[in-house]
């Protein structure tokens, strides 16, 4: 059954993302209302939301609640950089049977009260399998996210006046907490 082997994929992707690294190996993206720390393990370590100063909604840094991380579902390594002139970090994961780059930035919206993590996938050497979480926790993980609900091609989340948003293409779940949304991706060479 697909969400076992999900749970199976997921369980094994937290194993090897479940380690602190030193502050060097993380990446900043920033579109000038505030900035995310992004982990080499495909996770986004911290972020605070509406701005620089306000409370983390991704706070894994600290161990704290909150979490969006798309990563390979095997064994891999990671680095990157940011292109020139650029707060774009281009990451790649080496797997045992691929390399798999990750474009990510924060592009900023217009609007003070909205953000956009930018994502984009692709498999170099193959089709590449990756699994994700994303899961809100507002104010430093001590309040949840709320239930993520399918309308359309996007998932929504709603938590007091807080929403989020998340489009992507694969296979989605609504994780075991309902506030927790799993996904598998299958990339395409």
């Amino acid at each position: 059954m697909w969400h076992g082997a999900m749970d199976d994929e997921l369980a094994r992707a937290a194993v090897q993302l479940a380690s602190p690294h030193e502050l060097r190996d993380y990446a900043v993206l920033a579109d000038g209302m505030r900035g995310a720390l992004m982990d080499p393990d495909g996770g986004t370590a911290w972020l605070c939301f509406p701005g620089w100063s306000d409370p983390a909604v991704f706070a894994g840094l600290l161990g704290s609640g909150g979490s969006y991380r798309v990563a390979p579902t095997g064994r891999f390594v990671s680095g990157g950089y940011y292109e020139d002139g650029t707060l774009i970090w281009r990451r790649r994961f080496v797997t045992e049977d691929n390399v798999i780059e990750c474009r990510e930035a924060l592009a900023y919206p217009g609007e003070d009260d909205r953000c956009v993590i930018l994502r984009r996938l692709e498999a170099l050497d193959g089709d590449a399998a990756l699994v994700g979480t994303l899961q809100l926790a507002r104010d430093y993980g001590r309040q949840r996210g709320g239930h993520w609900r399918s309308e359309g091609d996007a998932w929504l989340c709603k938590t007091g006046e807080f929403h989020a948003r998340w489009r992507g293409k694969g296979q989605t779940t609504v994780g075991s907490e309902a506030s927790k949304l799993d996904f598998r991706l299958i990339l395409r060479r």
